[in-house]
């Protein structure tokens, strides 16, 4: 099961406590000499080529970065946390509590500082009062993972979307004669004149009236290139109703072939370098 969203509270580590400390130099004479603090920890989102859903993150609901040290006498500062690094898959956009977006992790962008730590107190060395510590910050945070694929395969139930896939990808994903088998999404590639070529099975389509929720996998149509409609004649239009939907902007950016749902009749190498010669393109 792909994990495709999760909403995660964020806090950076609060900065070390500056000292106090005071020296006795005689009977008569003090000198401060307390260290500043340590600055807390960043969090810090990076790419990782490993992840290809957010299910190392599943069942947290808190992430919650270390505070720097506190400063010692003898002007000994304290040190600096180390950076907190969350590891996320291309293509994760992080959304605020709005939903409005923050960034999108895909295209080159690697890393992006989420919450920063706070600034260490300042201790007795520069002033003979010490200054508090600069807190941590504090976000909630969806991550909204779209899948970069290249091609996507939408329809209803029982037009052997999952049997067109295997053939192409050579998987052995489980069919049955009944609805809803695909449960969710599947991630594969084929090969074809030595470029790899993702595809993306997807769960099937249910109709709906006003509540297009119900096909929320239609997301990962977001970042495809090509969306392979397999269905009867009168399964398009109404496919095509269900995407507008949930956002009338996917279709008018993409390549749309439709496949009749009798796979026998589908050549799939001819697919296969339709499918090659129009990414070449792009």
């Amino acid at each position: 099961m792909i994990v495709d969203r999760l909403q995660i509270l964020f806090k950076s580590g609060s900065g070390g406590k500056g000292s106090a400390s005071v020296k006795k130099l005689s009977s008569a004479r003090f000198h401060p000499d307390g260290g500043d603090g340590g600055r807390g920890s960043d969090i810090i989102l990076k790419v990782s080529p490993h992840l290809y859903d957010l299910g190392k993150l599943k069942g947290k609901k808190k992430i919650v970065a270390a505070s720097g040290e506190p400063g010692s006498r003898r002007l000994k500062s304290g040190k600096n946390a180390e950076p907190l690094y969350v590891d996320l898959p291309s293509g994760t956009q992080i959304l605020d509590k709005n939903n409005q977006l923050i960034v999108d992790l895909i295209n080159g962008r690697k890393e992006f500082v989420l919450c920063e730590g706070g600034q260490g107190g300042r201790g007795s060395n520069r002033n003979p009062a010490t200054t508090d510590p600069g807190a941590g910050q504090t976000k909630l945070v969806v991550l909204d993972y779209r899948i970069p694929v290249d091609v996507v395969i939408v329809g209803f139930a029982n037009r052997k979307k999952t049997t067109l896939f295997n053939l192409i990808t050579g998987q052995e994903n489980r069919v049955a004669h009944y609805p809803f088998t695909t449960a969710t999404c599947a991630l594969g590639h084929f090969n074809y004149k030595f470029n790899k070529i993702t595809l993306l099975d997807t769960p099937p389509v249910r109709e709906t009236k006003d509540n297009p929720g119900k096909n929320r996998f239609l997301r990962h149509l977001f970042r495809s290139k090509i969306i392979l409609i397999l269905g009867e004649n009168k399964d398009y239009k109404q496919i095509k109703e269900e995407i507008d939907k949930f956002d009338p902007d996917f279709l008018g950016q993409k390549k749309v072939f439709y496949l009749p749902a009798n796979i026998g009749k589908i050549d799939i190498n001819q697919l296969k370098e339709k499918i090659h010669s129009y990414l070449e393109k792009l």
